[in-house]
């Protein structure tokens, strides 16, 4: 059987098919993983995105990015209010000044490409340290660790900045990384 990529917009016209993966959220590790399962021809994978369809022109240019915030495209999260992060706000009954821990924006992309498409398209990959205490904390052995999940990164990357490190960052992989200035 040959391998068929199907793109559709709409559960209504879903063919009549056994998907042997779903996978929800079309962000850059949804993508890469929906990508990597379909290689293989004999897997059906169904990838899903709340997000819609639309074609979205501020997230290819990443200085449009503040426009999409709070946006439809936007899950318009909110943090849990932070006691150390203070703001001043005028009290509604007295109109005195007052200060209150402060509660901010929380990003989180609904759409294709997920949160990366509107944050101005910034790769984060995590530090080293978070992966080593992740992995001691949750008891989930040295698989997790930064040092065994750095072969994974390396493969999801296209770095195309010549000065980084390959021993750090790959080159072959679907996920183009690379600066503004790079072409």
């Amino acid at each position: 059987r040959k391998h068929k990529r199907e793109t559709i917009f709409s559960m209504q016209y879903l063919p009549n098919v056994d998907f042997h993966y779903i996978i929800v959220g079309s962000g850059s590790s949804g993508s890469v993983l929906a990508a990597r399962l379909a290689e293989n021809p004999a897997i059906n994978v169904l990838l899903l995105e709340a997000g819609g369809t639309e074609d979205v022109f501020q997230s290819k240019i990443p200085g449009l990015y503040p426009g999409l915030q709070l946006s439809d495209y936007d899950w318009q999260f909110k943090t849990t209010p932070q006691k150390n992060i203070i703001s001043k706000k005028k009290d509604k009954k007295t109109g005195k000044e007052i200060i209150v821990p402060r509660v901010s924006n929380w990003p989180r992309g609904k759409l294709l490409g997920g949160s990366s498409s509107i944050n101005a398209m910034f790769y984060v990959r995590g530090h080293k340290e978070n992966f080593n205490s992740w992995a001691d904390q949750f008891k989930c052995g040295e698989e997790w660790n930064y040092k065994n999940l750095l072969p994974y990164f390396k493969k999801s990357e296209k770095c195309i900045v010549p000065k980084y490190d390959r021993e750090y960052h790959g080159t072959k992989g679907p996920m183009t990384v690379g600066l503004t200035s790079e072409k």
